[in-house]
């Protein structure tokens, strides 16, 4: 897995296609290459988390456990 969504549903920007998201929930992408590369984990919206995950995939995007995001207060 390297989608996880978040308890976050206030304003952000992706960081993927660059929209504004108003009470949209937030996802976390996290890198596959993450230790080769060293490249961080990015906060995403629903349609790139969708495009990332991939609509065929086995297991669901609402299925995967909610993780806290670093912004959260």
């Amino acid at each position: 897995m390297n989608v996880y969504p978040t308890n976050r549903k206030m304003p952000f920007k992706c960081e993927m296609c660059g929209e504004y998201q108003l009470k949209k929930p937030a996802f976390i992408w996290v890198p596959l290459t993450q230790n080769l590369t060293g490249s961080e984990a990015k906060r995403v919206c629903r349609k790139c988390a969708i495009r990332e995950h991939g609509r065929k995939n086995k297991h669901k995007l609402t299925d995967i456990p909610k993780i806290k995001d670093k912004d959260d207060g």
